[in-house]
């Protein structure tokens, strides 16, 4: 193997340079191939990176300057400017035709002697092939399977508890370039509600929906997943992010809903999202960032929804934080933090936020609900909404109410909860635009024994 080099949102340049000899670091999409390069570098590793600044429509050019002048910082960087691109803020850049020779002698690789060119007004011109998205294979764990639970295309059934798959449709494009709206639900502590919100956001999404609407929930807290367990299919057969590390598809770690029917209780509610669910506690060691980040990305690719539950976002770095999430949000994805009424919740909510902002998260995408309040909880969410100021909105608040941790420990879901509903219609509305997620009224309160508000 030859040279090595960093591709990020060139995918046509990256099988170019592949083919060429060089050991391409890279992967399909922007927010991918930025994750892939970037626990490279974090690992230890020294190369140039060659960059679009506008190639994927998820990855406009502010958010690329962003992740750009981050890995300035240890690496020699390129910009390669389009000619859909607007303004770059960079001064290592090319913005003339130049040869591929050229390209890269201006990042230290000379001696490229093989054929292709950049050319023609900025335009990159070289094959358009995605490059492969590599992920590292380690022995096979013996506790998972892959199965025969690959998702390409489904259609979502309501209300039905069949074990029959239900028939691809013709209107869905899995190999679509425009990627899926994503939601990242997160939070500065735990216990504050995070993965039944992430839940709830999928559910309702999947279920009121427009006709067709395909959602997945991707289980993002890698070693400590809980959503097999809320769904009480924890013992089940089913794939998990490990099977990409086995099969190095990203596609085998999603799975159906009608996959996860035929494993759930009949007397609970049909699941109507896709899910790609966290590995078992002791392989989650074995399943890099880079695995993550290829589920993602194809989960984008064949859904109109995606709904990522997180790691808790603590201040130590953190791989799937800096290398996945972070990027996603600076590429468009929108983040729903979730905080308690606990001051501490409160102070960890508004840290985060404001950590996210200072690394290059736009404040248009961040949002916010108070869980589990008691009292008055709207007065805390609008005092806690003027030290959030402008760096994230407040979507709304939920009540704390004791059934729906009964519920979730039941391996059911608490889509009745009239709080939760209006909250999460709320994001669902601000985040899709469709109709179908129209705010939900609130129904009046009344004063019940000892004067308590229900």
């Amino acid at each position: 193997m030859g040279h090595r080099i960093g591709i990020v949102g060139l995918p046509g340049l990256a099988s170019h340079l592949a083919n060429a000899g060089f050991e391409v670091v890279s992967a399909d999409g922007f927010a991918a191939a930025a994750t892939t390069v970037r626990q490279a570098i974090q690992s230890g590793l020294r190369f140039p990176i060659l960059v679009a600044d506008v190639d994927d429509p998820s990855a406009p050019a502010a958010a690329a300057a962003n992740w750009v002048a981050g890995a300035s910082t240890t690496t020699d960087t390129l910009v390669v400017r389009l000619d859909t691109a607007a303004g770059f803020p960079t001064q290592n850049e090319v913005t003339t035709p130049i040869t591929v020779e050229a390209l890269l002698a201006c990042v230290g690789l000379d001696g490229y002697t093989r054929g292709g060119t950049l050319s023609g007004a900025d335009t990159v011109t070289v094959p358009a092939q995605p490059a492969p998205v590599k992920v590292e294979t380690p022995t096979p764990h013996p506790s998972t399977s892959p199965g025969d639970t690959v998702l390409t295309e489904w259609a979502p059934r309501r209300g039905r508890h069949s074990a029959q798959p239900a028939p691809p449709t013709d209107t869905y494009k899995p190999a679509s370039t425009t990627r899926a709206q994503t939601i990242l639900s997160f939070a500065g502590k735990g216990g504050v509600g995070k993965t039944t919100a992430a839940l709830m956001l999928a559910q309702h999404a999947a279920a009121h929906g427009p006709d067709g609407f395909r959602v997945t929930l991707i289980d993002g807290n890698r070693g400590q997943g809980d959503i097999r367990t809320y769904l009480g299919i924890y013992r089940a057969p089913l794939a998990t992010v490990y099977d990409v590390v086995l099969t190095g598809e990203p596609g085998t770690a999603l799975v159906t809903p009608a996959a996860i029917a035929d494993h759930r209780r009949p007397d609970v509610e049909h699941i109507d999202f896709a899910l790609a669910a966290a590995p078992p506690g002791d392989a989650a060691r074995e399943v890099p960032a880079s695995a993550y980040a290829a589920v993602i990305e194809h989960a984008r690719s064949v859904s109109d929804l995606v709904v990522i539950d997180t790691q808790i976002m603590e201040e130590a770095d953190n791989p799937m934080w800096d290398g996945i999430f972070i990027p996603l949000l600076m590429t468009g994805a929108w983040g729903m933090a979730v905080t308690g009424p606990s001051s501490p919740s409160l102070t960890n909510m508004i840290e985060r936020v404001r950590t996210l902002r200072a690394r290059g998260v736009p404040a248009d995408s961040l949002l916010w609900f108070l869980n589990g309040a008691d009292g008055n909880g709207q007065a805390l969410a609008d005092t806690a909404q003027k030290h959030v100021g402008i760096d994230a909105r407040c979507m709304g608040v939920a009540a704390a109410d004791p059934s729906v941790a009964a519920l979730m420990s039941e391996g059911r879901l608490p889509t009745d909860n009239a709080d939760l509903k209006r909250v999460v219609f709320s994001v669902l509305e601000q985040v899709t635009g469709h109709d179908e997620f129209a705010p939900v009224t609130a129904e009046p309160r009344r004063r019940g024994f000892l004067g308590r508000w229900r």
